[in-house]
């Protein structure tokens, strides 16, 4: 029992680190992020066709996003209110009216805007910082697109002409590795010179629904499948 408990303090103490006294203010979090993602256009069309496959192919590509977040509230972890934005592009062969494939390139352009609430288990009450960081974000999505290219064909993002707007929402859970730990001095100096207080490596799985809340008249835009993987960098600030 004594050595089990030695144990335990002993992991304890590797992997955690308590918050330095000469630590900036931490006012919120900016991060980097990329998604494997494919609109899921196809799905509306329930096995009867598949427009957005035929000019795309059925791969997924890279979305790329960046958010910033504010700290509103800090007690047994922290709440962060946030805003981001991104970009994903896909291009293809559009389809003509008759139905053969365009020789001109069509491309496929969203631009994700969103408004997000964030838990992050980043601190204990005693003070501890843990180095693998549980959260949660829930936000409210705006996916931004239109096309261009193409020789008039419209089918390519089933049948929605030139640009437009989808609303939506996500629920991401995830977790984060306190980077600090590989050059604590590093660490210390970066807060000094900046003010980013610690720096994390972030890993998490995003469910988006982003067709209209369910609107026939608006392109899904939500992802194709159960689940979106993603990860990146953020920094506490």
């Amino acid at each position: 029992m004594k050595r089990f408990a030695t144990l335990t303090l002993v992991v304890a103490a590797l992997f955690t680190t308590t918050a330095r006294a000469d630590e900036s203010p931490r006012r919120g979090t900016f991060e980097f992020r990329a998604n494997r993602y494919r609109p899921d256009v196809d799905a509306e069309f329930a096995g009867r066709a598949t427009p957005y496959s035929d000019a795309f192919g059925s791969g997924k590509g890279w979305m790329f996003r960046v958010e910033l977040t504010r700290s509103v509230l800090k007690t047994f972890g922290t709440f962060d209110v946030g805003i981001g934005a991104g970009y994903f592009e896909d291009s293809g062969f559009g389809r003509l009216p008759d139905g053969q494939s365009s020789a001109d390139r069509t491309t496929f352009r969203i631009i994700p805007t969103s408004l997000s609430l964030t838990y992050r288990l980043d601190v204990l009450p005693n003070g501890f910082v843990l180095p693998l960081m549980p959260y949660a974000r829930a936000s409210f999505e705006r996916f931004n697109w239109w096309t261009s290219g193409g020789a008039g064909g419209t089918s390519e993002t089933g049948g929605h002409r030139g640009r437009g707007a989808t609303h939506g929402y996500s629920l991401s859970a995830g977790v984060a590795l306190l980077l600090d730990l590989v050059d604590r001095t590093l660490a210390r100096e970066m807060d000094n010179d900046t003010g980013i207080n610690h720096s994390y490596l972030f890993f998490d799985v995003t469910k988006s629904t982003v067709d209209d809340f369910g609107s026939s008249k608006s392109i899904d835009l939500s992802n194709t499948g159960a689940v979106m993987l993603g990860g990146g960098l953020m920094f506490v600030y």
